[in-house]
């Protein structure tokens, strides 16, 4: 449960290049008397025709449950992340934009940690898909740049009001509904 306070010390480029960004407008804004709002998003769930397995993953292995393919999860599937469905995320940014504190940081997320072998098999269950689910050693790369598990602090977020609209199985039968492959 990290909150916007903790230590920040990512390993991957992209995220390397997010906390860098975060730096700039921070120094940018206090150098010209300038105000900003930062946040930073949990892994935002929703209707994605580009998605691959590079490019939001887990919709990518619910694209393969829905079409019957293969599913590869790296290590045994116990890691976590904090999901958050794309409507929910804008009425957040929304919220912050409107009524949060300047010069301030905000988690954007469902504030819990979701189980990757338990969200995968919950809609294998759901789409009563016949896809082959399988465990892999992630690479090198991933072993590196990746926090295995990871969920947000969101009581900013929640202390201005918002209160997510997706949680549960309501998340991932909202994703269903809105993918563009039909179960």
């Amino acid at each position: 449960n990290v909150r916007e306070d903790a230590p920040c010390d990512p390993k991957g480029f992209y995220s390397i290049t997010k906390r860098c960004a975060e730096q700039l407008l921070i120094s940018y804004c206090d150098t010209y008397n300038l105000h900003y709002r930062i946040l930073r998003l949990g892994n935002v769930i929703g209707n994605d025709p580009k998605t691959s397995a590079q490019k939001n993953a887990i919709l990518y292995m619910i694209g393969n449950l829905l079409e019957d393919k293969p599913v590869e999860i790296y290590g045994d599937g116990s890691q976590f992340r904090d999901y958050i469905h794309v409507n929910d995320c804008s009425r957040a940014i929304d919220t912050v934009t409107v009524i949060g504190s300047r010069n301030s940081i905000y988690n954007v997320g469902n504030g819990r940690g979701l189980r990757l072998r338990e969200i995968i098999e919950y809609i294998a269950y759901l789409t009563n898909s016949k896809s082959e689910i399988s465990f892999i050693e992630p690479g090198e790369f991933h072993k590196i740049v990746q926090t295995p598990s990871f969920y947000m602090d969101v009581t900013k977020l929640h202390n201005l009001g918002f209160v997510p609209e997706y949680t549960g199985e309501k998340l991932w039968q909202e994703s269903l509904r809105q993918s563009p492959i039909k179960p």
